[in-house]
């Protein structure tokens, strides 16, 4: 009888599996106001106020002044059958000689406001591994007596991603192509209340 010895097929290798990856999303934007009359002496006046760091963040759905030169917004963003909100705590330190601002993030958390609980739960943990930084340098450019305000901005989104839907390089560049058109909606609008806010502040 011939007994016939045959290997094992070899086993088939699987795929390996996805891996977590910190990916990560940067944009950057300088952004002029038009020219205006401006008092030098009163425009460093108006740094001063409280009402030209709300209008910097009047991008925000809400703003508070917290102590030691610090202020809280809020974003609220849409979900279907559910509202997340983005708090997050900014350092403003004014140099009024300047004027200059620079604005940095000190914080930043997400919470769920409507929805059901374990949804909340779910939406929070994701977002929560989400971090989320800027830096906005704010100055005046003075031309006898006329101004121009210039904003910075550097804005850096951080996400913990459990798997990747896509390769790293794709997924970061559509991601940062996406936060800069955040970018160059947003500023423009926000320098012009600002600008707004001055010429009435110079006025009283």
């Amino acid at each position: 009888v011939n007994t016939q010895i045959t290997s094992a097929p070899v086993a088939v290798r699987r795929a390996a599996a996805p891996r977590a990856a910190l990916v990560t999303f940067e944009a950057t934007r300088t952004v002029s106001s038009e020219p205006f009359d401006a008092n030098e002496a009163k425009l460093k006046q108006w740094f001063g106020e409280s009402d030209a760091v709300a209008a910097l963040c009047s991008m925000a759905d809400e703003f508070k002044e917290l102590p030691s030169d610090q202020v809280e917004i809020v974003s609220r963003i849409p979900f279907p059958g559910m509202t997340a909100k983005s708090v997050t705590v900014l350092n403003v330190a004014k140099d009024l000689t300047a004027p200059t601002y620079t604005i940095s993030t000190v914080s930043s958390e997400t919470l769920c406001e409507t929805g059901p609980q374990w949804v909340r739960k779910l939406l929070v943990s994701i977002l929560g591994a989400t971090k989320s930084t800027s830096d906005n340098t704010v100055s005046v450019a003075f031309t006898g007596a006329s101004a121009v305000v210039n904003s910075e901005v550097e804005l850096k989104v951080e996400i913990n991603f459990p798997f990747l839907p896509l390769p790293l390089g794709p997924l970061q560049k559509s991601g940062s192509e996406s936060l800069q058109k955040v970018l160059d909606t947003q500023m423009a609008p926000v320098l012009a209340k600002f600008r707004d806010g001055y010429l009435a502040f110079e006025k009283k």
